[in-house]
Formats: C-alpha cells, structure tokens, sequence
C-alpha cells in the first residue's frame, strides 16, 4: 500500500503528460471564460454610461433652445465634457439641432423653428480585455429631447450595442 501512496507514482510518464495537459488546458479555458466574461460586463457598463450621458446631454441642452443653438452647442458640450473628463474615456459627439416630427417619429436637422436637440454620442471601448476578446468597436448612445414651452421631454432613445448593429 505503501507504494502507491501517491498519484505520480502510480501513474506512468504518459499519464502524467496527460494528467498535466488536460489540467494546463482547464485552467487556460477557465481563464478564457473570465476574460471574456469581465470584458462583456464592461461593455454593458459602458453603454448604460454612454446612454445617460446622451439623455442628460439632450435634456440640458434642450433647455438652451430659446437662447440659440450657439447656447445648445455650448451646453451640451458642458455636460458631455465634464462626464467625459470624470472618466477618462475618449469620445465623439455629435449635436444637431432641429425638429420633431411626433406624428413621424423622425427627427429632422433642416428645420425653420427648431424645437429638438439630438446628441449621438460615441464612446471608443477601452476595457482592460479589449485586445483578447477583439470587441473594441465604438458603443454609441442616442437621445432626442424636444423643448415645449411647459418644459423638454425626451421623447426618443436609440440604444445601441456598437457600431455595427447601427449598419
């Protein structure tokens, strides 16, 4: 009994090899799982991040249409560079002023009297696993908020994952 107290030496060279291969490939594939797991978790995380930014962009900046869309431009810059700075991600912005069309759902930019803002926000994936799992293209936000004289609503939000769900 005494000689086949432990594994190693019951088992032959080949065993062992295997023994340490299937052990060697565990480890990598449970390491895999995490990677990917943790880069998924900050791509969600970034996107509920991005979208905010855009719905508290449009509705700030939306207050600003009686004054301009110099002053629109200005707010939304204020609101969406002070976030950007917080937490150091780079990003891309886009402001456009226009009119809702509610019966429509469509926002047009080319308006006489505008009434809407749409900000579209694209923020450049940067998670610690970016370059094992290849996800690093852009998480884009939209929202559009329309001014009424009672107030601004925002009255859409286009969600979207990345880029290439957009196409």
């Amino acid at each position: 009994m005494a000689r086949n107290s432990t594994i190693g030496r019951s088992l032959s060279a080949g065993h062992a090899r295997l023994a340490l291969f299937v052990a060697v490939a565990a480890v990598f594939a449970i390491h895999t799982v995490v990677v990917f797991t943790a880069d998924a978790q900050a791509r969600a995380e970034a996107q509920v991040e991005v979208q905010s930014l855009a719905d508290a962009a449009a509705l700030g900046s939306a207050a600003e249409l009686p004054h301009g869309a110099v002053a629109v431009l200005r707010a939304a810059s204020r609101i969406i560079g002070s976030q950007t700075q917080r937490s150091r991600r780079s990003s891309e912005q886009k402001v456009q002023v226009g009119h809702w069309d509610a019966q429509r759902q469509t926002f047009s930019s080319d308006a006489m009297h505008p009434d809407a803002v749409e900000i579209t926000i694209r923020l450049r994936n940067e998670p610690p696993f970016t370059a094992l799992s290849g996800s690093s293209e852009p998480i884009e936000g939209r929202a559009i908020a329309v001014f009424k004289p009672a107030g601004k609503t925002l009255v859409a939000q286009a969600r979207e994952t990345s880029a290439s769900a957009a196409r």
